[in-house]
């Protein structure tokens, strides 16, 4: 892998990582659906509330955009050892959990208000 292959791999695994650090939506989605107690929260933060559905929608397309693009890149890498494997299927499993979060936050956005 290039050094320029590696730098955009690196962006495009940021654009997953930092907005799931700071904010984690879609560990507050997900935490939320399976949680005993509606309305309890993973982590509060102002993207729980229905008035900001549309950022919270921007930030999931680009963490879904992000970590598409971080697959790609590993799969042109064309490589056979077990840790890119490994990393190219935790980062499909999120990438599927991303898109699911993504499509029921834009299904529900006019639910609440």
């Amino acid at each position: 892998m290039t050094k320029f292959q590696k730098i955009w791999l690196g962006i495009f695994l940021a654009m997953f990582i930092v907005p799931e650090v700071l904010w984690s939506p879609v560990g507050n989605v997900t935490y939320g659906l399976f949680a005993n107690r509606s309305p309890h929260f993973f982590r509060d933060n102002f993207f729980i509330t229905s008035s900001n559905s549309n950022p919270l929608i921007f930030i999931l397309l680009i963490q879904f955009i992000g970590s598409v693009l971080s697959i790609v890149s590993l799969i042109k890498k064309k490589s056979k050892n077990y840790f890119d494997i490994t990393i190219l299927l935790l980062l499909g499993i999120f990438s599927s959990l991303n898109f699911l979060v993504l499509y029921l936050v834009w299904a529900t956005r006019h639910i609440g208000t």
